[in-house]
């Protein structure tokens, strides 16, 4: 082989592998360009969830809230006949029957949803929960057995109000903000 053919022979080899690595190149950025278009279109989607769980989650607890105050008018009615000792056995059934439509519909619901909302509404909800779930000592006898998940006491209609408002508050800010879109 003389210099001529090797020099020929280098540069053929030269060009070929400088088109490898420029093929191999284009390859590696195309696969880092197509991940980085399936992770927006992941992130476009689950904001869209997210955004649908939360619109969902608010609306369901604002006819839930409505339920739950005209059920408290009912429980106060009941505790006032309690006092008095006119209250029935049936009256008394009657809410625990009531109070467990309106609670059970809420929890069952939510349950779902909530890993898909933002942690500072995911939290309103929950304090809201807590506040929704206490329940009249006076009415545990009536209960027939001790009810999962609740906290005795009397509900009180301004915790439940301060509650719901900082639930409908939280909701707004984050839409403000944008916040919806973010994964934490």
């Amino acid at each position: 082989m003389t210099g001529f053919q090797q020099d020929i022979f280098k540069i053929v080899l030269d060009r070929l592998l400088i088109g490898l690595l420029l093929a191999m190149f284009g390859f590696l950025l195309s696969r880092l360009l197509e991940k980085h278009r399936a992770n927006v279109a992941y992130r476009q989607g689950l904001m869209v969830q997210r955004l649908e769980a939360c619109r969902t989650v608010v609306t369901m607890f604002a006819e839930f809230h409505q339920r739950y105050m005209s059920w408290i008018d009912e429980l106060e009615v009941l505790l006032r006949k309690l006092e008095a000792d006119t209250a029935s056995s049936s009256d008394i059934a009657t809410t625990l029957l009531r109070w467990n439509e309106v609670s059970s519909v809420i929890s069952s619901a939510t349950a779902a949803l909530i890993p898909m909302l933002p942690v500072p509404i995911a939290v309103a909800v929950g304090e809201y929960l807590v506040v929704a779930n206490k329940f009249p000592r006076r009415l545990r006898a009536g209960a027939q057995a001790d009810v999962e998940g609740v906290s005795f006491g009397k509900p009180i209609r301004e915790e439940l109000l301060n509650s719901f408002a900082k639930l409908q508050a939280t909701y707004a800010h984050a839409l403000a903000e944008g916040s919806l879109a973010n994964l934490t």
